[in-house]
C-alpha cells in the first residue's frame, strides 16, 4: 500500500513539473522543415546525403506531445515516423525545448526488380541428385518473387530519441528556429526481411520433402537467404536543422 502511495505521489509531482514546465495546456501545430539526417546501419547509407525537407504536425497536452513527420529523401526515399512522449519548454519571446519520445519509423525506398532464379547446369546435376526437384522448387520461389521486391522497399524501426530546439517567436502564432535530435533505434530493413523470408520458404520447402540439411545450406548460400540476426537491428540515427512553425 505503501509502495502505491508513493507511486501515485511521484505521479502528481510528474504530472505538476510537465505542466509548469509547459505554459499551454493544449496546443496545436505544423512545422515545415529542412534536416541533415542521418545514422548507422544499412538503411541509412541508402538515403542521399542532402538537407531533406519535410513537415511535422503534433498535439501537446499537459506537456504529452503526440506528432507525426514525414521527409522526402530524394528521389522516390521517403522516411515518416509516429512519435509520443514528453516537452520541456522555458522561455516567451525565445523559447528552448527538450523532448524525448518513444517513436516508430517507415522507410520507403524504390521497389527493385527481383532477378529469375536460375540454376547452371553444374548445380542442376548436383541438386537432381540430392533429391531436389529444381522446376518444382523454381515454381515455388517465383511465388514469393514479388512479395521480396515489396519487402526490400521498405524498412520499419522502434526506438527512442530526444530532441533539442530553440525558437523565436516572429508572430504569436509563428516562429522559426533551429533544432537537432539524436535516438537509437531497432531497425527490420527490407533486405533483411526479403532475406529472412526466402530463409524461411527454403527451410519449409526443405522440411516438407524430407531433404538433406546439407540442400538447406546449399540454397540459402545460393539465394542469400539468411534469418534475422536481432542483435544486428541496433543502432543510432541524428537530424539537425531549420523549421518554420504555426502554432494554434
Amino acid at each position: 500500500m505503501k509502495s502505491l502511495q508513493i507511486l501515485l505521489l511521484a505521479l502528481c509531482v510528474a504530472i505538476l513539473s510537465f505542466t509548469s514546465a509547459h505554459a499551454d495546456l493544449l496546443g496545436l501545430y505544423a512545422r515545415g522543415k529542412i534536416d541533415y539526417i542521418g545514422g548507422t546501419g544499412d538503411v541509412f547509407k541508402k538515403f542521399n546525403p542532402a538537407p531533406s525537407t519535410g513537415v511535422e504536425a503534433g498535439i501537446e497536452l499537459l506537456g504529452l506531445t503526440i506528432f507525426a513527420d514525414g521527409y522526402w529523401m530524394g528521389q522516390d526515399q521517403f522516411l515518416a515516423s509516429g512519435n509520443l512522449g514528453f516537452d520541456f519548454a522555458f522561455g516567451e519571446d525565445i523559447e528552448f525545448k527538450l523532448g524525448i519520445y518513444g517513436t516508430g519509423t517507415f522507410f520507403k525506398f524504390p521497389e527493385q526488380s527481383v532477378k529469375p532464379i536460375s540454376f547452371s547446369s553444374q548445380e542442376q546435376a548436383q541438386f537432381s541428385s540430392l533429391g531436389v526437384n529444381i522446376s518444382d522448387f523454381q515454381n515455388q520461389y517465383q511465388t514469393i518473387a514479388s512479395q521480396e521486391a515489396v519487402a526490400s522497399s521498405m524498412s520499419f524501426g522502434l526506438g527512442a530519441k530526444s530532441r533539442l530546439s530553440i525558437a523565436y517567436k516572429v508572430l504569436p502564432i509563428l516562429s522559426i528556429g533551429l533544432q537537432g535530435t539524436f535516438g537509437y533505434h531497432l531497425i527490420l530493413s527490407g533486405e533483411d526481411a526479403a532475406a529472412d523470408l526466402k530463409a524461411r520458404t527454403i527451410s519449409a520447402y526443405v522440411a516438407k520433402n524430407g531433404l538433406p540439411s546439407a540442400i538447406e545450406k546449399q540454397l540459402k548460400e545460393k539465394l542469400g537467404a539468411k534469418e534475422v540476426d536481432t542483435t544486428q537491428l541496433q543502432g543510432t540515427n541524428y537530424a539537425a536543422g531549420a523549421f518554420v512553425e504555426i502554432r494554434f
